[in-house]
């Protein structure tokens, strides 16, 4: 699957995605649709869909880029979540929130992250 790596890009496919969309809605029966339109206007959208959940988080959640860098370090340091929740101060139930992009950082683990599985504070606070 193809990702997406600027604004640019990421506004060249919302266009191409919308006239799809247009495309599809002129179908009065879902049928009707040809298989290979449906299948490129899924593909646009999960990557759009990957996109705005790594550079453009719901308040409330945590951008996918730096979970999937917490599971790298995780795995690099073969860490299980209750190791890491050790390291951070937090228990098991949270670590899962964390690593599944559903607990917000807040400035005490942003710290840890950065001191104990060495991600780059530049690199967290830009994706927070």
């Amino acid at each position: 699957m193809k990702t997406l790596i600027s604004k640019e890009q990421f506004k060249v496919l919302t266009k191409e995605c919308n006239a799809l969309e247009d495309q599809i809605c002129k179908f009065e029966n879902e049928n009707d649709i040809p298989k290979d339109l449906l299948k490129k206007y899924s593909e646009l959208s999960d990557i759009l869909i990957d996109y705005e959940n790594a550079y453009h988080p719901l308040p409330w959640k945590v951008s996918t880029l730096i979970t999937d860098e917490i599971k790298t370090q995780m795995e690099k340091k073969q860490l299980k979540q209750v190791g890491l929740g050790k390291l951070l101060g937090i228990d098991k139930s949270r670590v899962s929130e964390l690593i599944n992009g559903k607990r917000p950082l807040n400035l005490n683990i942003v710290k840890k992250l950065h001191t104990e599985l060495n991600i780059p504070a530049d690199f967290l606070l830009a994706h927070s």
